[in-house]
């Protein structure tokens, strides 16, 4: 019998780098003043309208805002809709601005979103909404500007636009750093689904730096609907930061409202990109970082490198993020939507993983309290490193203690058809080198509960001309074959190399009970194996081909 640990996201801390920031006046109006243009109207042009807005703004230097204060009852506000005949103008085509906010929030009626991601879906309430018949809303046009710009983008509702927020397309610099918060992004204003699908594209980042959410509750963005990913970013060498967002779901963190591809499109050279916590915020109260990542068409993410020399997500932080799931961590909202088309399970899933050029492996999760991801219930593989038909080790990801169970297919895979047996020796090659996984011998638990031993015998058939040695074999809870919460790693030498290894380790003190494990096997250069069969003491389940 397989063994179920239903743990959810208790065992989980997962949050960001606290900064300090001044929240936002929600519902201030706006006073017109030399850095400061107010829209006033819904018109799409004219005196007063966020068109001739962004033109004035463009022609003054130093740092500026456009606030709203469109007339609207005071007593009962409603959203106020601006419906664009026409491209915007694009953003400091060639001032010398420093800075530019544009404040959705300052329009009467708003309210800023007080819930962590602890404590579910989003509270906000936005006034004013952009929408168009898929022209451009929102985007950088460098490079007439002397300064490196800083664009914040706030208390928006967009939909129905070409990209409703995008920034340059060609390296020109100086760079442009993007703040994104609090923003619904291809949704209703009240955060529902729209009538029809929007074809919107998301996001899209090329370039520059970007901030998009973060870790006070009122930044945290819905960006679900859209016609492509919820953000595309692949900016080269750029900073970009993802945080605190529901990504596919609806305003409640409970209901798909599918990007109608990946909920992100990660490409090209990301050694910037940071996709939950970091560090000590891991563990902040309310988990501030952590993103529901769930609901969408296809997989959750899409990361891929390039086939270009020196191009590679390697340095890229995934940790402490949903992937599958509602905001509690506990009901299935799988990724994978458009499950009974001939799109998955070959474009469905968690996380996949896409590359052409060699280089570090991407790491996923980690050791420290709060990095582990959850990634379930998603309708294809857990974590895919689909090499695209390049050799060798060109999609490589090192998984570290990630909760990992209940996907479609298999939960950690390296090619389509599912999970693949061991070779002999492990010589044969693709996407993490296909390395072997632990065959456990025998097992058994000594000790008392928060105070016990795992006492295994396992060995690793790999060469040492095959793997890179020593190789790091992590113990997980078994919860229907794939991770549950990690319980030690242990490691395993070239001395011990494809030979039996006894050991007894001691759990981490919260485990109190162990029914049955899985292991996985990591080399040096962070190319983690599938799962091992499931292992539950008195007996070996292994049943990989029958629907697991």
């Amino acid at each position: 019998m397989k063994m179920y640990t239903l743990f959810a996201g208790a065992a989980l801390l997962l949050s960001g780098i606290v900064f300090a920031q001044t929240p936002p006046v929600a519902g201030g109006g706006c006073t017109p003043a030399a850095h400061t243009f107010c829209v006033l109207t819904t018109a799409d042009s004219g005196t007063g309208s966020l068109r001739q807005a962004i033109l004035d703004a463009n022609t003054a230097n130093g740092d500026n805002t456009i606030g709203f204060n469109i007339s609207t009852d005071p007593v009962t506000p409603t959203p106020q809709t601006i419906t664009l005949a026409s491209q915007l103008p694009a953003i400091d085509a060639n001032g010398n601005m420093k800075s530019l906010v544009i404040d959705g929030y300052s329009q009467p009626g708003s309210v800023l979103n007080t819930n962590t991601p602890d404590q579910g879906g989003l509270n906000t309430k936005l006034m004013i909404e952009i929408v168009g018949g898929g022209t451009y809303g929102f985007f950088y046009n460098c490079c007439g500007n002397t300064y490196f710009l800083t664009l914040t983008f706030q208390g928006l509702n967009i939909h129905d636009l070409l990209y409703p927020i995008a920034g340059q397309t060609y390296a020109f610099k100086p760079y442009a750093q993007f703040n994104i918060y609090g923003c619904f992004i291809g949704t209703k204003i009240d955060g529902t689904a729209l009538s029809a699908a929007s074809s919107q594209q998301g996001i899209r980042i090329e370039y520059d730096s970007a901030q998009i959410g973060g870790i006070q509750p009122w930044q945290r963005n819905l960006i679900s609907g859209n016609g492509y990913a919820g953000v595309a970013a692949g900016a080269p060498n750029a900073t970009v930061i993802i945080e605190g967002n529901l990504i596919g779901t609806d305003i409640t963190g409970t209901l798909a409202i599918p990007n109608s591809s990946p909920g992100l499109n990660l490409s090209g050279n990301l050694p910037g990109l940071r996709v939950g916590c970091a560090g000590a915020g891991c563990t902040a109260s309310g988990h501030p970082s952590r993103n529901v990542i769930s609901g969408n068409s296809a997989y959750g993410m899409l990361m891929s490198d390039s086939t270009y020399p020196g191009y590679t997500y390697g340095g890229a932080q995934i940790k402490g993020n949903y992937i599958g799931t509602d905001w509690t961590g506990t009901k299935p909202l799988p990724n994978g939507t458009n499950a009974n088309t001939n799109s998955c399970p070959n474009y469905c899933g968690g996380i996949q993983i896409q590359g052409g050029a060699s280089g570090p492996a991407l790491i996923i999760g980690g050791f420290n309290a709060g990095e582990a991801n959850l990634i379930a219930h998603n309708n294809g593989p857990g974590i895919w490193a689909h090499d695209n038909g390049y050799p060798n080790i060109s999609a490589s990801f090192d998984n570290q203690a990630n909760v990992i169970h209940n996907n479609g297919g298999t939960d950690i895979a390296f090619t389509e058809n599912g999970w693949i047996p061991n070779d002999a020796g492990d010589a044969d090659t693709g996407a993490n080198n296909k390395q072997n996984y632990p065959v456990i011998q025998s097992a058994s638990v000594s000790g008392t509960p928060g105070n016990l031993t795992l006492n295994v015998t396992y060995s690793v058939d790999s060469a040492t001309t095959n793997s890179t040695y020593p190789l790091r074999i992590d113990f997980y809870v078994d919860v229907d074959e794939g991770s549950g919460e990690f319980l030690v790693s242990d490691t395993y030498t070239s001395a011990s190399a494809q030979a039996l290894r006894t050991v007894s380790l001691l759990l981490l003190p919260d485990v109190q009970t162990l029914a049955g494990f899985v292991a996985s096997a990591t080399d040096v250069n962070g190319y983690t194996s599938e799962f091992s069969p499931s292992y539950v003491f008195d007996r070996i389940f292994a049943d990989r081909f029958e629907g697991h």
